[in-house]
């Protein structure tokens, strides 16, 4: 087990997770072992334990080792039908054994799945709530509440008007400083390992990154230290371009990046490189490669480029879509999150311990203290003892 995480576990007054069932919908990885062991430490039932991994990030190796003990669920994207197929099932285990309903995640799948609702994102980069069956809004008796981690996933339950409390990590400024700088390496690094695969490259190729917040620019930078040719910096938000600008990048809309650009990398959270977009990219003539930077499949509408297209064929990077005037635009890993390419960790386990920590505080959290329905961001870890922590373990 991962050592801060293990400390953590050490200090539980055991069994605190007895009287739960859990379940966990998580990036499948060598880390979030440490993760679903240390629940069942803390006195959780694996046979209690319900483990959905989010299927184009998820190890096969990492699954396997998982079976062995815990009830682990592979199901193909998108995962809500399989979601809405667990929760059931967990309520009735919920109902056999007395337990509470516990649910720690990544990207707001379960949280509105029981409040009747399955969340979909829109083109224009909003989101639409689809209702699912009501029988599952009696799971409100018996959930204690949920831990999310991700920002996509609190945009997700705020669409929701939130019966159970929802811990989130998302805000956490050590987990900003440690992980976003990791993962802006991990899509230059795997963006360029999918591309040496075609004999390109990105030093000195022109690229454009749309969203310069948290990880969009740790990009912006990881690219500039690879040696590409960072042409212009897109965001919607007028306090990241003005940051953009004093960290040395040009500014300037999307529409009008694209055409100066080979590679656009869109890093929003939300849909950024749109129909108007491709539109442009298409009417250019320029060959263009597209990449997702997010935690979910949102940031190219791939329903564009299917209606825009002439033709198109799989490669063993991605799809390539012949375009009317000739060129082509290349969905960089068919569209996926690329910091997770060829089940990559993305972020170093050292740096997961903390993040990992994290959520099992708040999971400790939520079933010792008293939370009213909604939304909770701040003050809920101890960030300068976890800090402590990591700089003694591992910079001694």
């Amino acid at each position: 087990m991962l050592p801060i995480l293990k400390s953590e576990v050490q200090k539980t007054e055991k069994p605190l997770f007895d009287k739960y069932v859990l379940i966990l919908i998580l990036h499948l990885l060598r880390d979030s072992i440490s993760l679903i062991e240390a629940f069942a430490k803390a006195g959780a039932d694996p046979s209690d334990m319900f483990i959905i991994g989010i299927p184009y990030s998820s190890k096969a190796s990492v699954v396997k080792e998982l079976k062995k003990t815990f009830k682990v669920f592979t199901p193909s994207f998108p995962i809500d039908e399989k979601v809405v197929e667990i929760v059931e099932q967990a309520l009735e285990v919920c109902k056999e054994k007395g337990k509470k309903l516990l649910i720690i995640e990544d990207g707001g799948y379960a949280v509105p799945i029981i409040h009747g609702w399955k969340i979909e994102t829109t083109k224009d980069g909003g989101y639409i709530k689809v209702p699912i069956p009501k029988k599952l809004r009696e799971t409100f008796k018996y959930c204690m509440g949920a831990v999310e981690q991700t920002a996509q996933g609190v945009w997700r339950d705020k669409e929701i008007e939130l019966r159970i409390p929802v811990l989130t990590i998302a805000s956490s400024e050590l987990k900003k400083v440690l992980e976003a700088p990791e993962v802006g390496n991990a899509v230059v690094r795997n963006v360029q390992e999918l591309l040496t695969k075609k004999g390109d490259f990105i030093r000195g190729r022109n690229l454009s990154v749309i969203g310069y917040g948290t990880i969009g620019s740790e990009i912006a930078k990881a690219l500039r230290d690879n040696g590409a040719v960072v042409v212009g910096v897109a965001d919607i938000n007028p306090i990241n371009l003005i940051a953009a600008r004093f960290d040395g990048f040009y500014t300037d809309s999307s529409i009008n990046l694209v055409t100066r650009s080979n590679i656009i990398i869109g890093a929003t959270g939300h849909c950024s490189i749109g129909r108007e977009t491709i539109s442009k990219i298409a009417e250019s003539g320029k060959d263009v490669v597209l990449v997702n930077a997010s935690s979910k499949r949102v940031e190219i509408d791939v329903d564009a480029l299917e209606e825009l297209k002439d033709t198109k064929r799989s490669t063993d990077i991605g799809t390539e879509y012949q375009m009317p005037e000739g060129n082509k635009i290349l969905l960089l890993a068919d569209g996926y999150p690329v910091n997770f390419y060829g089940g990559s960790e993305s972020v170093p386990d050292k740096i997961m311990d903390v993040i990992l920590t994290e959520l099992f505080l708040c999971a400790k959290k939520l079933v010792t203290e008293d939370f009213s329905p909604g939304i909770y961001e701040t003050g809920l870890v101890d960030d300068d003892a976890l800090a402590e922590l990591f700089h003694s373990l591992y910079f001694r």
